[in-house]
C-alpha cells in the first residue's frame, strides 16, 4: 500500500515516496511538531509502553532516587538495568550531579545536553497555572506528553521525581 500511495502535503504536489523518503518526511514532521522534546538516548524507557523488565528497573531507580540522594550514582554498583537508566537519563543530563553540598538533584544546567529545560519550564508554568488546587503527577505527565514536548510514558516518572526532588523547597 505504501509503495503505490500518493502522499499529499500542504503546499506540495501529490507524489509517490520511497520508504526512505517517507521515513525522512515522518522525521521532519515529528521534529517540527515536537520541537522542544528532550533527547534522552534510552531505549528502555523512551517509549509509550516500556517492557516489564524496563518497568522493574524504573521502579528500582525511582526508589533509589527517593531514598539514596546524596550518594554517588545513588549507591548503584556495577551495571544493572537501573544503573543504565541512571547513567543515560540522570547522570548524562546533569539532573543528578555533585554540588558543594554533595550529590543532589538539580534543574537542567545551562549546557543542557539533553534539551530538558523546556520540560522543566513547562512543568513550572503548569504548576503556577494550577496553583489554586492540588496537581496530580498524572496531569503533569499528560501535559508533558503533548506537543511540543512529547515526553513518553516511560520517561515521565523519572523526570517528574527528579523535578520534585530538585524543587523540594518549593513543592509540597
Amino acid at each position: 500500500m505504501f509503495k503505490n500511495a500518493q502522499w499529499h502535503r500542504k503546499g506540495v504536489a501529490a507524489s509517490s515516496l520511497s520508504y526512505a523518503q517517507l521515513n525522512a518526511l515522518t522525521s521532519e514532521i515529528a521534529d517540527a511538531v515536537f520541537n522542544q522534546s528532550p533527547t534522552l538516548p534510552n531505549e528502555l524507557l523512551n517509549r509509550v509502553k516500556p517492557s516489564a523488565n524496563a518497568i522493574a528497573a524504573q521502579r528500582i531507580l525511582l526508589k533509589l532516587m527517593a531514598l539514596r540522594e546524596g550518594e554517588e550514582r545513588l549507591g548503584i554498583e556495577g551495571f544493572p538495568a537501573e544503573g543504565g537508566l541512571f547513567d543515560s537519563i540522570l547522570a548524562a543530563s546533569g539532573l543528578y550531579r555533585e554540588t558543594a553540598k554533595g550529590w543532589r538533584f538539580g534543574p537542567p544546567t545551562k549546557r543542557d545536553p539533553n534539551n530538558l529545560l523546556p520540560a522543566w519550564v513547562a512543568a513550572e508554568a503548569f504548576l503556577k497555572e494550577q496553583s489554586s488546587q492540588p496537581v496530580k503527577l498524572s496531569e503533569i505527565f499528560e501535559y508533558w506528553s503533548k506537543p511540543p514536548l512529547g515526553i513518553k510514558d516511560g520517561l515521565a516518572p523519572v523526570l517528574a521525581v527528579a523535578f520534585a526532588l530538585a524543587n523540594r523547597d518549593k513543592l509540597a
